[in-house]
């Protein structure tokens, strides 16, 4: 009998980027959304992404979330005051909170099954 795969991953992943563009809309128009609230929300989308993870290979992963980290580290450049960079720039850095934090739970997983 076949195992059924689990969707949560995938709906988490698909929430993590509509409340980053929600986020970076509401930012474009001067709106504070950006507490810890929105922040506790993609903290806890990317626990449970990392934790569903179930490949065996996790290089591509740790390798994708790095190379989006580091040029997302780029979007000040393109928040100079234009509606455009702000919606980008703030895209990113919340999609950034929820991919690091499922990256490191996908690392901590392969360290404590390299370990066990």
């Amino acid at each position: 009998m076949a195992k059924k795969k689990s969707m949560w991953d995938k709906w988490a992943f698909t929430a993590a980027w509509v409340v980053s563009l929600i986020l970076a809309i509401a930012a474009t128009f001067k709106l504070n959304l950006t507490g810890n609230y929105w922040l506790f929300i993609l903290v806890l989308l990317g626990i449970v992404v990392g934790w569903m993870y179930k490949a065996k290979d996790v290089m591509p992963l740790l390798w994708l979330a790095l190379i989006f980290i580091l040029l997302s580290q780029f979007t000040p450049i393109l928040s100079s005051g234009y509606y455009v960079g702000v919606l980008v720039g703030t895209f990113f850095d919340a999609f950034k909170v929820f991919l690091s934090t499922a990256a490191f739970v996908v690392v901590y997983k392969k360290i404590y099954s390299i370990l066990s």
